[in-house]
């Protein structure tokens, strides 16, 4: 079961109860302490680390040029590959 939602508190259900999380409209830092948080809270509540499955949700518009889009996006892309890693 994968967890949506924003909120710290979606978050550590997300570690207590599901196999990952789905986030949206959050920054690529925001993701990455996401992501710490919810394997906090697992470990909290003495789960053994599932074999995540997160994602996230990436809302784009393209105003300045596709190449800065593009590179926006980037950073956000290995931040998610980092943290499934």
């Amino acid at each position: 079961m994968v967890v949506g939602g924003r909120s710290d508190a979606a978050i550590a259900r997300a570690g207590r109860l599901g196999d990952g999380w789905f986030g949206i409209w959050v920054s690529a830092s925001r993701y990455g302490q996401a992501i710490a948080q919810m394997q906090e809270a697992a470990a909290a509540a003495g789960r053994p680390a599932p074999a995540w499955r997160n994602a996230l949700n990436v809302w784009c518009g393209v105003g300045r040029g596709a190449d800065a889009e593009v590179e926006a996006a980037g950073e956000i892309g290995e931040l998610m590959l980092a943290a499934v890693a």
